[in-house]
């Protein structure tokens, strides 16, 4: 447990149903220090409105968090779609409902656990020093720069954290049946051995024949298919932060400056390793309970001054924190703020090789070894070069940036006729790009500023087509403006019909052929379940529900809902772009052992649906009881979204 409340780090199990619950963000700086909210309401929660701008903040955190696990590729667009809006929304209700219930229930966490939280945040975890000062100063620049004064953001992070544990109590509450555990177990271990018998959609081509009256009648009703949209040849030019970055130059002695008068920045905090026997006991445990968990650690305690050099197989024998315990009680190197505080300020007490007292946290009794110790120090110049390099053309490009795009703003609307003096001015190239339409092009790539929704509508205004003007400059992205003009328009049309009857006919051909594949298929089944054979049919094939081998995935949920009690069993199934298929069921083998292993992880992963599920279930009791409303048209909801609903 401590080792993993250190690391951070959790294995995710795949779970057996999939739930569509509110999804609550990580709570560091930027979940706190996010714009106030101004502006109409998109709901209503308890009385209070949730505005344009809390919504736009939380889709930002979004944005963000899939960014660090997908990788800056991600399009934003995957978030303006109504059911992601409706998640958006949703997620901030959930917020919002929990937010009202702390304050109805006077909920409340200790000040030394808001300040463990705080501390912990990587914005302000780098303002500690070698001697692990907190900059004080810098701390209030960070707040001012957010909006923030210091009662506010403790106020915000004692929020979260109360929400935190509302979100996971009820969940990790919830209890399985053994017989569930048991039947389930028993249903994914299943093998079930199936031949295959195709019927290919190519393999009735040949009987298909589609007049020329057929491929007109085709034509003539799905005009749509055949519309080419309106395009433009564009001619664009881009003004970007990161490249005036790259493109600047910074002298030795700016290098030295910096990094005399920002030592803190590169200050690297004394680490120790540690060791550590944990006896657990509950947070709410009874002094009694209290008192026989710390004198068990006192017993533990007085094997290991007997013998020290026990330590590692004494933490095996009898340490209750599961993620350090099979590695002798090792936690790794660590610096101070990487653990709860009474455990960091006894660790941090100790003499190399040193052995503690009992240790009380919130999590039971523990009893450290300080293994390793390892003095803060500052990285030497040398060592931090390229990063000082780096974040001062980052500085004196944001500055260079900030002046210039007003200008490049100005030039190109003050010089409409052409690109050409703006891109000689900054030391552009004016760029081209063919077949521009309304529509956005995936192809295109999302950061090309052409897939930006208001500079490509800018193409297909009058003043810009009619009159050949430049668009106005765009803020296409963070430190990021272009503009663009038309080389020459090509008005939509609709393909004759001579282009595209072959094309229609292979479409004709194609699902004709594929019908009478699944016509003769359905029919082979039906026989079979008359008159069972095994004639037509491939190899047999060993499939489990996790393991379908060769099996199309599609045909793996037919295979397990057929009606095995007696044998050989049939089922069909259409297979997209295939044909049809139908499998014949030979055997059916469930084990008869229980896996000790599987039940466990499997009963884990229930108890957490099921948990989730309570959870939701509370939610939309509380919604119900503040009256949540939604103003959908607002949002641009789908029709199907239910403000009930987490």
């Amino acid at each position: 447990m401590f080792d993993f409340i250190r690391n951070h780090q959790r294995l995710m199990q795949l779970l057996l149903l999939i739930l569509i619950l509110p999804s609550f963000a990580l709570w560091g700086v930027q979940s706190y220090m996010h714009d106030r909210d101004t502006g109409a309401g998109l709901a209503q929660v308890d009385g209070q409105p949730i505005t344009d701008t809390d919504f736009e903040g939380q889709q930002r955190k979004e944005l963000e968090r899939m960014q660090r696990i997908m990788g800056s590729s991600v399009d934003p667009k995957m978030l303006d779609t109504p059911e992601a809006r409706a998640q958006t929304l949703q997620t901030l209700i959930s917020d919002r409902v929990l937010a009202s219930e702390i304050v109805r229930d006077k909920l409340t966490v200790s000040d030394a656990q808001v300040r463990d939280e705080v501390a912990a945040m990587p914005e302000i975890r780098r303002l500690y020093g070698a001697d692990g000062k907190l900059d004080v100063a810098a701390y209030d620049r960070l707040l001012a720069a957010s909006g923030y004064t210091r009662d506010q953001l403790l106020a915000e992070v004692r929020r979260g954290i109360l929400m935190r544990e509302i979100a996971s109590t009820i969940p990790s509450s919830s209890l399985v049946p053994k017989s569930l555990v048991v039947y389930l177990g028993a249903a994914l271990g299943q093998t079930r051995e199936v031949q295959q018998q195709d019927f290919k959609t190519a393999d009735y081509v040949a009987q298909v024949k589609v007049s020329d009256d057929e491929v007109k009648k085709y034509y003539d009703t799905h005009l749509a298919e055949f519309q080419v949209p309106e395009q433009v040849k564009v001619q664009y030019v881009v003004l970007d932060q990161a490249a005036l970055a790259a493109g600047l130059t910074v002298t030795e002695d700016e290098i030295k400056t910096y990094y005399n008068e920002n030592q803190n920045k590169f200050v690297v905090p004394e680490q120790r390793r540690a060791s550590h026997i944990l006896i657990k006991v509950a947070k709410d445990a009874s002094d009694a309970d209290k008192e026989k968990a710390r004198a068990r650690a006192q017993e533990i305690l007085a094997k290991l001054r007997a013998n020290p050099a026990d330590f590692p197989k004494l933490a095996k024998q009898y340490s209750e924190d599961e993620g350090s315990a099979e590695k002798g009680g090792d936690l790794d190197w660590a610096a101070a703020n990487a653990y709860v505080t009474p455990f960091s300020d006894a660790l941090f007490k100790l003499k190399q090789n040193e052995i503690s007292e009992p240790v009380q946290t919130e999590f039971g009794y523990h009893i450290i070894e300080a293994t390793g110790i390892r003095p803060g120090s500052v990285r030497a110049l040398d060592q931090v070069r390229p990063q000082i390099e780096s974040d001062l053309r980052k500085r004196l490009a944001a500055t260079r940036y900030a002046n210039g795009a007003e200008d490049f703003r100005n030039m190109v609307y003050n010089q409409a006729d052409s690109l050409a003096p703006t891109a000689e001015k900054f030391g552009l190239k004016v760029q081209t790009q063919d077949g521009v339409t309304r529509l956005a092009n995936p192809a295109l790539g999302p950061k090309n500023p052409l897939n930006n929704d208001k500079l490509r509508a800018a193409l297909f205004t009058d003043d810009v087509l009619k009159k050949q003007h430049n668009t106005e400059a765009v803020d296409v992205a963070p430190g990021t403006v272009a503009a663009a003009r038309v080389e020459s328009y090509t008005a939509g049309y609709t393909k004759a019909l001579a282009d595209v009857s072959e094309a229609v006919r292979k479409t004709l051909v194609t699902e004709r052929a594929r019908a009478l594949a699944e016509e003769a298929g359905r029919a082979r089944l039906a026989a079979l379940e008359k008159e069972p054979g095994d004639s037509g049919f491939g190899a047999v094939v060993a499939v489990t529900r996790s393991k379908p081998g060769p099996i199309p995935v599609a045909a793996v949920k037919e295979i397990f809902k057929a009606d095995v009690t007696k044998l050989p069993a049939y089922c069909g199934v259409s297979l997209p772009g295939t044909g049809y298929a139908v499998f014949r069921i030979a055997k059916v083998d469930t084990p008869a052992a229980a896996d000790p292993a599987r039940d466990a992880n499997l009963k884990e992963q229930l108890a957490r649906a099921s948990g989730e599920l309570e959870f939701s279930s509370y939610l939309e009791g509380i919604k119900k009881r503040m009256k949540v409303q939604i103003n959908e048209k607002a949002v641009e909801l789908p029709k199907t979204a239910d403000a009930s609903q987490p």
